[in-house]
């Protein structure tokens, strides 16, 4: 049998599920938009020496195919910044609870000698102590309560940022970089530094030619077919 944990122990585990590696998220736009800036550059060289229709089909569809990729890039990297505050209000939205419910019990009994004094003569009174003690723990849990309400509410307009986001990006459009800029307005105003503040509008200002996502190859290049690949060759 397992022995148990002790309270602390136990949230703190709960707590480290929230901060999970948001950074796989840049890491992959990184790499799919490294993938596209090669693809560029390898298109570039072999445009130097090959000709015909094949070759003018390669660079429309390189071109397209390569804008798409790069684009995946600050997507990723708003994603993560994104997740990495929405984890972190949620870290600190719990301890902060549970700090404060910590000090109304607290309160209790340590507002004064006195108080702990009257407490203890009113515990030997029946029916008087379990009034005057659930009224005090029933306030010290509403506050609570109303704190942890304000708490959720904050991380719901996040994840609701986060989601409205996604959703963009997803479906992009012209006015893709207008629209994620006010989404994520609320994001940016709960971040710690100007620093981060001006990577992530930086990063969102990135994402706003939507025109290599919207005009993503659908199908597989084709050369052509018969003597069509060879037209116009030098």
């Amino acid at each position: 049998m397992e022995p148990a944990r002790a309270p602390d122990q136990t949230a703190q585990r709960k707590l480290e599920r929230t901060q999970a590696n948001w950074r796989r998220y840049k890491t992959s736009g990184d790499g799919i938009e490294k993938c596209g800036k090669n693809l560029e550059q390898g298109t570039k060289r072999v445009d130097e020496s090959w000709d015909g229709m094949a070759s003018v089909e390669f660079q429309d569809y390189s071109r397209k195919l390569t804008a798409a990729m790069v684009w995946e890039g600050p997507v990723g990297n708003v994603s993560k910044e994104v997740l990495y505050v929405i984890s972190d209000m949620i870290k600190r939205g719990i301890e902060t609870a549970l700090r404060f419910l910590k000090n109304k019990l607290e309160e209790l009994v340590t507002i004064d000698g006195v108080t702990a004094a009257v407490k203890m003569f009113l515990s030997k009174i029946p029916m008087i102590a379990p009034v005057a003690t659930s009224a005090d723990l029933s306030i010290g849990i509403l506050a609570t309560a109303g704190k942890i309400r304000e708490i959720v509410e904050d991380i719901r307009t996040l994840v609701d940022a986060l989601r409205e986001y996604l959703d963009l990006v997803t479906s992009p459009s012209g006015a893709l970089s207008e629209l994620s800029e006010k989404v994520l307005a609320p994001v940016v105003a709960k971040m710690d530094t100007a620093k981060k503040r001006t990577e992530l509008t930086l990063a969102v200002t990135r994402t706003a030619d939507a025109e290599g996502p919207m005009n993503v190859p659908k199908s597989g290049y084709s050369p052509g077919s018969g003597k069509d690949p060879w037209a116009d060759a030098v």
